[in-house]
């Protein structure tokens, strides 16, 4: 059986916003369409571009609800070309290089020969077709990273190619692991504080 996965977790990933659609339009009469709470999508640890291909198609199937912003917390991006970063942090502990590599080859669909492709790599061809429909929308995005994090160039670069392509961009770049939120409580609040602050300028 010719399994793939990729088309499945976008539909999972849209149907867990159209709930966010159906509460707003179950809510009291005489809301002005303008008073329903704005929609920050996240994603943490995990191949991003799903949620990016998410945000940018589904925003009119969710209205009344309106996308405002992403937030790609040390986002998975990799491709054939390996990053200074994942090179340096090849033999990570935590996130080797063969573990990034496999988990791209697990969720890439089968028969794909390579990283370079659309899920996996957002730079190609100069980028999705889909940040233009982020800008004209008004969106804006968070991105994060760690320093000892194998995937930490390409979410520089990320962050760097969003703010050429016009869209408002958030950064926060530290010390650490990748997943150091998970163990260390002080970046936990540091991450809770930047999405806080994040969700409060992209409120109007």
């Amino acid at each position: 059986m010719n399994v793939q996965p990729l088309p499945w977790k976008l539909q999972q990933l849209l149907e867990s916003s159209k709930w966010r659609r159906t509460r707003a339009r179950i809510s009291p009469k005489g809301r002005s369409r303008n008073e329903y709470d704005p929609l920050v999508l996240s994603r943490y640890h995990r191949p991003t571009k799903q949620r990016l291909r998410v945000a940018a198609t589904a925003y009119k199937e969710l209205e009344p609800v309106k996308i405002k912003g992403l937030i790609l917390h040390q986002p998975y991006f990799s491709g054939k070309n390996r990053t200074k970063s994942e090179e340096k942090l090849k033999d990570d502990q935590l996130l080797p290089l063969h573990a990034i590599d496999k988990m791209f080859d697990l969720s890439l669909p089968k028969g794909t020969l390579d990283h370079d492709h659309e899920y996996s790599n957002p730079f190609l061809n100069g980028g999705s077709k889909h940040v233009d429909d982020m800008v004209a929308q008004g969106w804006a995005v968070l991105v994060t990273g760690v320093s000892e994090d194998p995937l930490v160039d390409n979410a520089h670069n990320f962050a760097n190619f969003m703010e050429e392509k016009g869209i408002k961009t958030f950064k926060l770049f530290g010390d650490g692991y990748h997943a150091i939120e998970g163990f260390e409580p002080s970046k936990a609040a540091a991450l809770i504080g930047a999405t806080k602050d994040f969700i409060c300028a992209t409120k109007n």
